[in-house]
């Protein structure tokens, strides 16, 4: 009895749980089966591919959002200070050739995140503190802290199991 918009709030429970499995599976049903060839979110089964017994194609955007915001949670996380670096990605983005990235997300506390992985071991972030703040950075289990000033950039590299780090 789900409908569309119920897979992208399932995507984004997956990802804050840490599931990039499951988050990655809902919103590639959402987006397989539930958007139109025009990006509109179609609440109803309207390919009828079993997913639900609703066939009806009423459209929403709310749904739409729901899953950028879900997809972002797969990427990253930001609560009280402690930021997540490709918390909830699925195995096969960790070991594509190509790097997973994302530019300019902001966490909380007005922090800009910008960040890239390759292999599932290496990471590289770009943090720009709008105001002064202390974060702990988190990447395939490590940690890193640090204490930024407002306007402050700072570059952090996570690399395999070493842990560097350099001021811009």
């Amino acid at each position: 009895m789900w409908v569309g918009f119920s897979f992208v709030w399932m995507a984004h429970l997956y990802a804050v749980q840490g599931n990039g499995e499951g988050a990655y599976e809902q919103l590639r049903i959402f987006w397989e089966s539930f958007c139109s060839p025009n990006g509109f979110h179609l609440n109803g089964d309207y390919k009828r591919r079993g997913y639900t017994t609703f066939h009806y194609r009423p459209f929403t955007l709310e749904a739409n959002m729901y899953a950028a915001d879900g997809l972002q949670e797969m990427l990253l996380q930001t609560r009280k200070g402690r930021i997540d670096l490709f918390p909830a990605v699925p195995e096969s983005w960790k070991e594509k050739e190509e790097e997973t990235a994302f530019e300019h997300f902001r966490g909380e506390g007005g922090i800009l995140v910008s960040a890239r992985m390759k292999g599932g071991k290496d990471c590289q972030a770009r943090l720009e503190a709008e105001q002064e703040q202390e974060v702990s950075l988190w990447f395939n289990g490590k940690e890193r802290k640090l204490f930024l000033k407002a306007g402050e950039i700072r570059i952090v590299d996570f690399v395999a199991d070493d842990l560097s780090a350099e001021n811009q």
